[in-house]
Protein backbone atom coordinates (compact mmCIF):
# COMPACT_ATOMS: atom_id res chain seq x y z
CA UNK A 1 0.00 0.00 0.00
CA UNK A 2 1.29 3.02 -1.17
CA UNK A 3 1.96 5.21 1.81
CA UNK A 4 0.52 8.93 1.71
CA UNK A 5 3.42 11.88 1.36
CA UNK A 6 3.24 14.91 4.46
CA UNK A 7 2.26 17.71 1.90
CA UNK A 8 -1.23 15.57 0.40
CA UNK A 9 -2.21 14.90 3.88
CA UNK A 10 -1.65 18.50 4.96
CA UNK A 11 -3.83 19.24 2.10
CA UNK A 12 -6.44 16.73 2.43
CA UNK A 13 -6.54 18.32 6.67
CA UNK A 14 -6.89 21.87 5.05
CA UNK A 15 -9.79 20.51 2.89
CA UNK A 16 -11.44 19.02 5.57
CA UNK A 17 -11.37 21.73 8.30
CA UNK A 18 -13.07 23.65 4.95
CA UNK A 19 -15.89 20.91 5.59
CA UNK A 20 -16.20 21.37 9.37
CA UNK A 21 -16.27 25.27 8.93
CA UNK A 22 -19.15 24.63 6.58
CA UNK A 23 -21.12 22.12 8.34
CA UNK A 24 -20.66 24.06 11.59
CA UNK A 25 -22.11 27.03 9.73
CA UNK A 26 -25.15 25.23 8.64
CA UNK A 27 -25.69 23.86 11.83
CA UNK A 28 -24.89 26.90 13.92
CA UNK A 29 -27.39 29.13 11.47
CA UNK A 30 -29.89 26.43 11.79
CA UNK A 31 -29.43 26.43 15.84
CA UNK A 32 -30.45 30.42 16.12
CA UNK A 33 -34.14 29.51 14.66
CA UNK A 34 -34.71 27.08 17.38
CA UNK A 35 -35.81 27.40 20.72
CA UNK A 36 -33.84 29.76 22.99
CA UNK A 37 -31.49 27.49 24.42
CA UNK A 38 -30.68 26.48 21.01
CA UNK A 39 -29.73 29.76 20.07
CA UNK A 40 -26.80 30.24 22.37
CA UNK A 41 -25.16 26.62 20.93
CA UNK A 42 -25.92 28.14 17.83
CA UNK A 43 -23.73 31.40 18.46
CA UNK A 44 -21.14 28.63 20.05
CA UNK A 45 -20.89 26.82 16.52
CA UNK A 46 -20.81 29.82 14.12
CA UNK A 47 -18.20 31.19 16.14
CA UNK A 48 -15.96 27.68 15.69
CA UNK A 49 -17.09 27.64 11.86
CA UNK A 50 -15.67 30.91 11.14
CA UNK A 51 -12.38 29.66 13.02
CA UNK A 52 -12.57 27.10 10.50
CA UNK A 53 -11.78 29.07 7.47
CA UNK A 54 -9.52 31.19 9.78
CA UNK A 55 -7.35 28.53 11.43
CA UNK A 56 -7.04 25.55 9.01
CA UNK A 57 -4.66 24.07 10.63
CA UNK A 58 -4.42 21.06 13.22
CA UNK A 59 -5.53 22.66 16.18
CA UNK A 60 -8.92 22.92 15.01
CA UNK A 61 -9.72 19.21 14.92
CA UNK A 62 -8.92 19.16 18.78
CA UNK A 63 -12.18 22.15 18.61
CA UNK A 64 -14.18 19.78 16.41
CA UNK A 65 -13.71 16.83 19.11
CA UNK A 66 -14.21 18.92 22.35
CA UNK A 67 -17.68 20.03 20.45
CA UNK A 68 -18.67 16.40 19.27
CA UNK A 69 -17.46 15.43 23.34
CA UNK A 70 -19.59 17.89 25.14
CA UNK A 71 -22.44 17.58 22.69
CA UNK A 72 -22.28 13.36 23.89
CA UNK A 73 -22.12 14.37 27.50
CA UNK A 74 -25.29 16.70 27.14
CA UNK A 75 -27.34 14.13 25.71
CA UNK A 76 -25.91 11.72 27.66
CA UNK A 77 -27.16 13.46 30.82
CA UNK A 78 -30.52 13.95 29.27
CA UNK A 79 -31.60 10.90 30.61
CA UNK A 80 -33.79 9.91 27.41
CA UNK A 81 -32.82 6.62 26.05
CA UNK A 82 -32.98 7.90 22.09
CA UNK A 83 -29.71 10.53 23.08
CA UNK A 84 -27.90 8.48 25.23
CA UNK A 85 -27.39 6.21 22.19
CA UNK A 86 -27.24 9.37 19.90
CA UNK A 87 -24.40 9.98 22.89
CA UNK A 88 -22.45 6.98 22.08
CA UNK A 89 -22.37 7.38 18.08
CA UNK A 90 -21.10 11.18 19.50
CA UNK A 91 -18.02 9.77 21.62
CA UNK A 92 -16.67 7.17 18.79
CA UNK A 93 -17.10 10.37 16.35
CA UNK A 94 -15.19 12.81 18.75
CA UNK A 95 -12.25 9.96 19.07
CA UNK A 96 -11.98 9.26 15.04
CA UNK A 97 -11.75 13.57 15.15
CA UNK A 98 -8.90 13.86 18.14
CA UNK A 99 -7.23 10.53 16.03
CA UNK A 100 -7.21 12.84 13.42
CA UNK A 101 -5.38 15.51 15.29
CA UNK A 102 -2.73 13.18 15.73
CA UNK A 103 -2.10 12.08 12.49
CA UNK A 104 -2.63 15.50 10.55
CA UNK A 105 -0.10 16.63 13.25
CA UNK A 106 2.31 14.20 12.50
CA UNK A 107 2.31 14.87 8.83
CA UNK A 108 2.97 19.09 9.98
CA UNK A 109 5.85 17.81 11.68
CA UNK A 110 6.91 16.25 8.72
CA UNK A 111 7.01 19.19 6.14
CA UNK A 112 8.40 21.35 8.83
CA UNK A 113 7.61 24.79 10.41
CA UNK A 114 6.84 26.88 7.43
CA UNK A 115 3.51 24.36 7.09
CA UNK A 116 2.34 24.05 10.73
CA UNK A 117 -0.31 25.93 12.60
CA UNK A 118 1.39 29.50 12.09
CA UNK A 119 -1.91 31.53 13.22
CA UNK A 120 -2.84 29.48 15.74
CA UNK A 121 0.24 29.36 17.10
CA UNK A 122 0.42 33.09 17.69
CA UNK A 123 -2.66 33.66 18.65
CA UNK A 124 -4.82 30.11 20.17
CA UNK A 125 -3.48 30.63 23.48
CA UNK A 126 -4.64 34.15 24.05
CA UNK A 127 -8.31 33.40 22.19
CA UNK A 128 -8.67 30.92 25.01
CA UNK A 129 -7.75 32.74 27.69
CA UNK A 130 -10.53 34.98 26.21
CA UNK A 131 -12.98 32.56 26.09
CA UNK A 132 -12.24 30.99 29.20
CA UNK A 133 -12.24 34.09 31.22
CA UNK A 134 -15.76 35.16 29.62
CA UNK A 135 -17.15 31.90 30.52
CA UNK A 136 -16.32 31.94 33.60
CA UNK A 137 -17.39 35.27 34.87
CA UNK A 138 -20.57 34.80 32.96
CA UNK A 139 -21.12 31.97 35.14
CA UNK A 140 -20.19 33.50 38.15
CA UNK A 141 -22.87 36.50 37.61
CA UNK A 142 -25.40 33.47 36.68
CA UNK A 143 -24.82 31.89 39.94
CA UNK A 144 -24.61 34.81 41.61
CA UNK A 145 -28.27 35.90 39.99
CA UNK A 146 -29.98 32.11 40.83
CA UNK A 147 -28.91 32.07 44.33
CA UNK A 148 -30.84 36.12 44.33
CA UNK A 149 -33.69 34.41 42.43
CA UNK A 150 -33.51 31.23 45.03
CA UNK A 151 -33.40 34.09 47.99
CA UNK A 152 -36.63 35.34 46.75
CA UNK A 153 -38.80 32.28 46.96
CA UNK A 154 -38.58 31.58 43.52
CA UNK A 155 -38.37 28.16 41.75
CA UNK A 156 -38.77 29.69 37.95
CA UNK A 157 -35.44 31.45 36.46
CA UNK A 158 -35.82 33.71 33.90
CA UNK A 159 -35.18 32.62 29.99
CA UNK A 160 -32.15 35.21 29.65
CA UNK A 161 -30.46 33.34 32.89
CA UNK A 162 -31.06 30.07 31.19
CA UNK A 163 -29.61 31.22 27.86
CA UNK A 164 -26.71 33.08 29.59
CA UNK A 165 -25.84 29.90 31.60
CA UNK A 166 -26.19 27.88 27.71
CA UNK A 167 -23.80 30.51 26.16
CA UNK A 168 -21.00 30.85 29.25
CA UNK A 169 -21.06 26.58 29.07
CA UNK A 170 -20.23 26.44 25.30
CA UNK A 171 -17.87 29.33 25.45
CA UNK A 172 -16.28 27.18 28.32
CA UNK A 173 -16.15 24.58 25.65
CA UNK A 174 -14.58 26.40 23.48
CA UNK A 175 -12.14 27.80 25.59
CA UNK A 176 -10.79 24.42 26.85
CA UNK A 177 -10.41 23.05 23.52
CA UNK A 178 -8.78 25.80 22.72
CA UNK A 179 -6.41 26.00 25.90
CA UNK A 180 -5.98 21.87 25.53
CA UNK A 181 -5.18 22.44 22.00
CA UNK A 182 -2.34 25.15 22.56
CA UNK A 183 -0.94 22.40 25.35
CA UNK A 184 -0.68 19.72 22.58
CA UNK A 185 0.63 21.14 19.71
CA UNK A 186 3.43 23.06 22.14
CA UNK A 187 2.59 27.12 21.85
CA UNK A 188 3.81 29.36 23.83
CA UNK A 189 2.13 30.85 26.89
CA UNK A 190 1.70 27.57 28.87
CA UNK A 191 0.93 28.30 32.04
CA UNK A 192 -2.11 31.00 30.54
CA UNK A 193 -3.30 27.97 28.77
CA UNK A 194 -3.73 25.84 31.94
CA UNK A 195 -5.27 28.34 33.84
CA UNK A 196 -7.61 28.53 31.02
CA UNK A 197 -8.07 24.69 31.11
CA UNK A 198 -8.58 24.96 35.14
CA UNK A 199 -11.30 27.97 34.25
CA UNK A 200 -13.00 26.33 31.93
CA UNK A 201 -13.15 22.46 33.57
CA UNK A 202 -14.80 24.82 36.47
CA UNK A 203 -17.59 25.98 34.40
CA UNK A 204 -18.25 22.78 33.27
CA UNK A 205 -18.28 20.99 36.34
CA UNK A 206 -20.65 23.52 37.54
CA UNK A 207 -22.99 23.37 34.50
CA UNK A 208 -22.94 19.40 35.12
CA UNK A 209 -23.87 20.00 38.59
CA UNK A 210 -26.64 22.50 37.84
CA UNK A 211 -28.00 19.70 35.04
CA UNK A 212 -27.74 16.72 38.08
CA UNK A 213 -29.81 18.88 40.60
CA UNK A 214 -32.57 19.45 38.55
CA UNK A 215 -32.60 16.10 37.60
CA UNK A 216 -33.04 15.08 40.87
CA UNK A 217 -35.40 17.80 41.57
Amino acid sequence: MKKTSPAKTHAKMRKEARSWGLWLLGIGILSLFLTPLDRSWGIVLVIAGLASFVFRETPMFVVYGAILAWAGIANLSSGQPGWMAFAVFQFFLAFLTFSKYTHYRRAEKALGSPRGPQRASRTFPQIGCALGALAFVGMAIIVLAAFIVAIEGSTQYPDLLLWLESLATGLAVLGLAVAAASLLSGFRYRVLSVLTLVACGLVLLLELIFVLVASLG
